[in-house]
């Protein structure tokens, strides 16, 4: 499943330097060195698909001939690193050190550093160089043990674009099996508490989590090394801010699933959460949930995104179905099997994913429900229990159309139990001339309310009046 300031987070690069004589006027030099600094990316959505850091506050190039040091330069709060940086060489083999620092973090102690291979300065000749920078004090953690970080600054996104950038913590594990997982504990339904960034020893970028999920999993290989980036992150939308003052971090070897067929299905229980891998495109997980007739279901993943698809054997009515999320209502007690597989738009396989079901709440009729939807652009689902001799009207008060009383700014859909449209994504309903009236038609009893933070989180008042 993002940002910019003074302060640096930075990632793994590779540093490309090109010896290049043209418009060489010095008397004696026979070629330049040709230095490009890694990307600046002032959104982190551009940091997650072209690689590169937010911002240095500085960077100190030192130039060495066998061991001896041959010049220094320093470049201060690089802000553009499209221009390159040019030094002049003489004939002769040479290798570069870089260092970048964040003097938020250290004065003293580069973030990320690296050294080249050597290489030849020679008349006439252009050459290439590459450089690995990797994390300088990485801190070792054992597989499988949880452990705390409490952020002093937190990098910030506003929905486009970043105001600040805040704290990075660098570790390294060794791994023990094909895939390792990372869960960045204390998400909630929308935000992850952090960026995380996954590099193998050499310094190549093998995963990042989307701001929006906390949890990811990679392909190791036993043995090799591995190394983390976590970047805590608050999200500020629509003047409510998203963070975790405190962040638990596990990262542990994954086990296979067994479920991997209808046969060994996974039988879980209403209300706990369970967590998946999807290992493959091709990968099938499947559950078994006992459910009662009559009542309304959510199944619903919370982070990377997944397919969720009932079998041919449930009978009974689906009112949503799609990513993330299946609701239903079994026309009698029944046991439900269903899958979970890769969807089109998730992360690149494997990730990780997390189900719980739960039962859809039930409103009184007849009185103004007060509503909290602490989530911006979620789906809330509510139903009322009714008679389908009567008619009825509904009515819903938020910030767009209301009485001033309530906070979020939501759309509306409304059915009925045997699938009847009411509404559909409907932003008001406060006023006379907004409110829905209802028809029902034999054995419908149930409206269930699909409703949308689709402009503003907060409270929201929703009415269902007997007529």
């Amino acid at each position: 499943m993002l940002r910019l300031s003074k302060l640096l987070t930075l990632f793994f690069v590779i540093v490309s330097f090109s010896c290049n004589i043209n418009n060489i006027t010095d008397e004696g030099v026979t070629g330049r060195v040709n230095i490009s600094i890694p990307k600046v990316t002032p959104l982190l959505s551009e940091a997650l698909s072209s690689r590169g850091f937010f911002k240095a506050s500085r960077v100190e190039i030192t130039v060495f001939s066998s061991s001896t040091e041959v010049l220094t330069k320093t470049v201060d709060n690089v802000l553009d690193s499209t221009a390159p940086i040019y030094i002049n060489l003489e004939q002769g083999a040479y290798t570069i050190k870089m260092e970048i620092f964040n003097t938020n973090i250290s004065e003293t102690v580069p973030v990320v550093s690296g050294i080249s291979e050597e290489f030849v300065i020679s008349p006439g000749v252009e050459t290439s160089v590459h450089l690995k920078l990797t994390p300088e004090n990485p801190v070792s953690v054992t597989l499988g043990s949880e452990f705390t970080i409490i952020p002093d600054q937190y990098t910030v996104f506003n929905g486009s674009s970043t105001t600040n950038i805040g704290d990075e913590y660098w570790y390294s594990f060794d791994a023990v099996s094909d895939i390792t997982t990372i869960k960045v504990m204390g998400n909630d339904l929308l935000y992850s508490p952090a960026v995380v960034f996954v590099y193998d020893v050499s310094g190549t970028k093998i995963k990042i989590n989307d701001f929006s999920i906390g949890n990811i999993a990679v392909n190791t290989v036993l043995g090799s090394t591995y190394f983390v980036c976590i970047a805590p992150l608050k999200v500020s939308i629509n003047s409510t801010d998203y963070f975790q003052s405190e962040i638990s971090i596990l990262i542990n070897e994954a086990t296979a699933d067994a479920n991997n067929s209808v046969d060994t299905a996974l039988p879980i229980l209403q209300d706990v959460d369970y967590s998946g891998i999807i290992e493959s495109d091709t990968d099938f997980d499947y559950y078994s949930i006992d459910l009662i007739g009559g009542k309304t279901y959510s199944i619903e993943n919370l982070f990377d995104k997944v397919n969720i698809t009932k079998d041919n054997s449930f009978t009974g009515t689906v009112l949503l179905s799609g990513t993330n999320r299946l609701i239903i209502n079994p026309d009698s007690d029944q046991t439900m099997i269903f899958s979970v597989n890769k969807n089109s738009s998730s992360t690149g396989v494997p990730y990780i994913y997390s189900l719980k079901v739960t039962e859809v709440v039930s409103l009184p009729k007849n009185i103004m429900n007060d509503l909290n939807l602490p989530d911006y652009q979620v789906n809330y689902f509510y139903q009322f229990d009714v008679d389908p001799s009567k008619t009825y009207t509904l009515k819903w008060d938020d910030s767009y159309s209301g009485s001033g009383s309530y906070t979020s700014d939501v759309s509306v859909t409304a059915k009925s139990s045997s699938g009847t449209l009411f509404c559909s994504s409907k932003d008001s309903g406060y006023s006379t001339l907004d409110n829905i009236s209802i028809t029902l038609s034999l054995g419908e009893d149930k409206i269930y309310l699909i409703i949308y933070t689709q402009y503003k989180s907060g409270t929201l008042g929703v009415e269902l009046l007997e007529n």
